[in-house]
């Protein structure tokens, strides 16, 4: 009976030493990243700090091995490709550089007797949404709120589809500029049971490797040039330049100015002066496109003289002011019409005259001061778009 109960109890023993060893276990991961160039799948220790990647996995691995109680260790390789192509082709792409990668790897003596096992994808939302989050992207929270929709309907890749188009492709070229570089990689992921230590690291402990910062490339300005064709169709030179300032607001300027005359005609048509405003545009998807709402201030001088009879002649500026509203629709990569009308008041003095004058002075017949209240422009604009 007491042999029996010596048993148990060194039974018992061993067996609490043995689940001890096993609940003191801890998980260990290191994780890294490898940078390929766009479209590419060769091995370029050069970029981004690729070679210290490298070493650094080399290093982790011999520490596990020198330490000789690690087991189960493997390496993971997850590839990813940016969004500039098709599906299919992102998928085969990152295929390449996965197996591109492990017979990269497998000529290092260390990594001979480790698993390594792989998993291409196509893009990595996780953490493109993340470096979204954490910057100044254009229609930030749209842009959010669409990678969060569902990525496919009916076969096609919709938040792709209308990241392109989140307002006029601003949004989509920032992301291309900034994000896009660091979205072809590859993840190269170390993992390993290890034993308890002295000093335990925290369990499922997660370490990146960062690349090397790069420069923040210049923020694009986003521009409008523009010509009043019912303007022009007067002989009134004119110019417009519109400037985007983000959350679909613009601020522009107008400029208009013709001198014409014929004086043995009595015909004379002197005309400049411009206006300065600021418009709301409704449409966050597409920049430069759909209904607009703003405020503006104008000044002009005249001098109109299209007979021997009268003439009207504004010497000193007239001035004036109001709401705005238009419409632009596209009409190529970079053209738009733009509809608009004016609304406000116009206000100043102005004369008339006798252009049958003695020796080309004018005999102001009338003064005259103009309160006008009502639609005080109107445009049919050619609008070309660009970036600076």
């Amino acid at each position: 009976m007491k042999r029996m109960i010596k048993k148990a109890l060194l039974l018992s023993f061993f067996g609490m030493v043995f689940c001890a060893q096993h609940i003191c276990a801890q998980n260990y991961r290191y994780e890294t990243r490898f940078y390929f160039r766009l479209n590419k799948y060769d091995i370029d220790e050069s970029l981004n700090g690729n070679d210290r990647a490298i070493d650094s996995i080399l290093y982790k691995l011999r520490d596990l091995k020198q330490d000789g109680k690690a087991s189960n260790v493997q390496l993971h390789i997850t590839s990813y490709a940016s969004l500039e192509a098709s599906d299919k082709y992102n998928y085969d792409l990152a295929g390449k550089r996965t197996q591109s990668l492990r017979d990269y790897l497998r000529k290092f003596v260390l990594l001979n007797d480790v698993p390594i096992i792989t998993d291409p994808n196509v893009f990595d939302w996780n953490t493109l949404m993340r470096m979204t989050r954490e910057s100044e992207c254009p229609f930030k929270d749209e842009a959010l709120r669409i990678m969060q929709e569902p990525e496919f309907e009916g076969g096609v890749n919709v938040r792709k589809s209308r990241l392109e188009k989140l307002g006029g492709g601003i949004t989509y070229q920032y992301m291309r500029q900034r994000f896009f570089p660091h979205m072809r990689n590859s993840a190269l992921t170390l993992t390993a049971t290890v034993p308890v230590v002295q000093q335990p690291v925290s369990p499922d402990t997660v370490f990146i490797h960062m690349p090397p910062a790069e420069k923040e490339p210049r923020k694009k300005i986003h521009a409008a040039l523009s010509t009043n064709l019912l303007y022009d169709v007067v002989t009134l030179g004119n110019i417009g330049l519109d400037i985007y300032l983000g959350k679909q607001i613009s601020i522009g300027a107008n400029w208009m100015y013709t001198w014409w005359k014929n004086d043995n005609k009595k015909f004379y048509w002197r005309a400049y002066g411009g206006d300065a405003h600021i418009d709301y545009w409704f449409n966050k998807e597409k920049l430069w496109h759909g209904h607009h709402m703003g405020l503006y201030a104008q000044m002009l001088t005249f001098d109109v003289e299209l007979n021997k009879k009268v003439g009207y002649q504004g010497p000193k500026w007239l001035y004036g002011g109001g709401l705005s509203y238009g419409y632009a629709m596209g009409i190529g990569k970079r053209l738009t019409l733009d509809f608009g009308l004016s609304i406000g008041y116009l206000g100043g003095k102005y004369y008339e005259y006798n252009p049958s004058s003695i020796r080309d002075k004018y005999l102001y017949n009338k003064t005259h001061q103009l309160n006008w209240v009502g639609p005080t422009s109107a445009k049919l604009s050619l609008v070309w778009n660009f970036d600076l």
